[in-house]
């Protein structure tokens, strides 16, 4: 999982469309939807979005941290042997 996807899945969660996301953060559509595509969100956009969306910031590393964890469980204890 990369930031962008975990702020797709906030804006489909809670039933938004991107135009409107975007226009609420103050970037145009298009910028907005590459930025999602090429993973490229700006320190102020996840700023933006964490309000607009209402999460926390830690909120993206966790859920990045446990899907890796949960992707590479086996291989991870493998290591700790």
């Amino acid at each position: 999982m990369n930031i962008a996807r975990f702020i797709e899945d906030k804006i489909k969660s809670q039933g938004l469309r991107k135009n409107w996301v975007a226009e609420r953060i103050g970037v145009n559509y298009k910028t907005f939807v590459a930025r999602l595509k090429q993973d490229n969100l700006t320190a102020h956009d996840l700023f933006s979005l964490s309000k607009l969306l209402d999460f926390e910031l830690i909120d993206i590393e966790k859920e990045i941290v446990n899907k890796f964890v949960s992707e590479n469980n086996e291989a991870l204890k493998e290591l700790a042997k």
